[in-house]
């Protein structure tokens, strides 16, 4: 379980469509190394197939093949994470992307609830583990800021700590056009380096 996160607009979502990308076509990623070829779940609530998640895709030449892109608020309560488990079933994916995570939250479920978010990743994570298959959650940074970068992210601190990888993306404090990629925690593997790159 991967936590992408960063404030609106740095191009998350775009990041992420280029993960699927490389995996849905066993490409390489930035570092050289090469990735098995592989089927992509992408549930997004807020870009439309059509006019975006689908375009983006082939622009960046991913097989739409293998990348299943569901649009719409699945709430994960009983019912949407039976929804998940059918579309794993059909689809069998190595990846699973969550954009943005927060609006799959039940309706009954509160953001800031460490019990309740909790659970809900334990959930999500437990359907992860039964079908073998990686999931990045991305979320949206609080309008405050911390001294700790760990405390940043919207929603209880339950939430990074229940991840086993944190990934987070900023501006370039000297060039407008490029973002920064830092490997925020590191749980399972070694701390990665920190990339920096643009958007084209």
């Amino acid at each position: 379980l991967t936590i992408l996160e960063g404030d609106p607009g740095l191009g998350k979502s775009f990041l992420s469509m280029y993960l699927a990308a490389v995996i849905s076509n066993g490409g390489k990623l930035p570092d050289g190394q090469k990735v098995a070829r592989g089927n992509v779940l992408y549930i997004s609530a807020e870009d439309d197939p059509s006019y975006t998640t689908g375009p983006r895709i082939d622009a960046l030449g991913g097989d739409s093949e293998r990348i299943r892109v569901l649009n719409g608020r699945i709430a994960f309560d009983d019912g949407g994470l039976e929804t998940l488990r059918a579309e794993l079933d059909e689809h069998e994916p190595e990846l699973i992307i969550i954009d943005p995570w927060v609006s799959f939250v039940p309706a009954d479920a509160r953001i800031k609830d460490s019990n309740a978010v909790r659970t809900l990743i334990d959930r999500i994570e437990s359907v992860a583990k039964d079908y073998n298959c990686a999931v990045i959650l991305i979320r949206h940074l609080t309008k405050m800021k911390h001294d700790n970068a760990l405390y940043q992210g919207g929603g209880t601190i339950d939430m990074i700590a229940a991840a086993r990888s944190a990934l987070r993306i900023g501006k370039h404090p000297e060039r407008e056009d490029h973002r920064v990629m830092a490997h925020l925690k590191h749980n399972v593997g070694p701390r990665g380096p920190t990339w920096v790159y643009e958007l084209t």
